[in-house]
């Protein structure tokens, strides 16, 4: 079955779905918010040779990018210079036991995945 929304301008950002059960149901799709120096991070990256897969819109504080570079995954949570982790950030990273940092600069991002792991200070919050 194909939904299509009967008014573009009431129906502009919700996502529809078929239930077997309940029918029609739809919720409001949240934007996730890209920080403002994540596209000149991931260009930067990707000039070095890495792979970068945008993994922002996860969500429940899985970080922003998937980076490949030399056999390593290395996740980025990318921050502005004074941006926080969110609890859900805070979360994830305490549980995580791979590669993931925090990178708040292109300086950064290139150290993290020029550098072994485990150089970076803030790789777990």
């Amino acid at each position: 079955m194909t939904l299509t929304p009967t008014n573009a301008a009431t129906d502009a950002g919700w996502i529809w779905c078929w239930a077997p059960r309940f029918g029609a149901i739809g919720g409001r799709r949240l934007p996730k918010r890209v920080d403002s120096n994540q596209a000149e991070i991931v260009e930067a990256l990707r000039k070095i040779g890495c792979v970068v897969t945008p993994t922002h819109m996860v969500g429940s504080g899985y970080p922003d990018i998937t980076v490949g570079f030399r056999g390593r995954t290395i996740l980025l949570e990318i921050k502005s210079e004074k941006g926080k982790l969110t609890e859900a950030e805070e979360d994830w990273f305490l549980a995580w036991t791979g590669e993931a940092y925090v990178v708040r600069s292109v300086e950064e991002a290139l150290e993290v995945v020029q550098r072994g792991a485990g150089s970076v200070s803030e790789s777990h919050p």
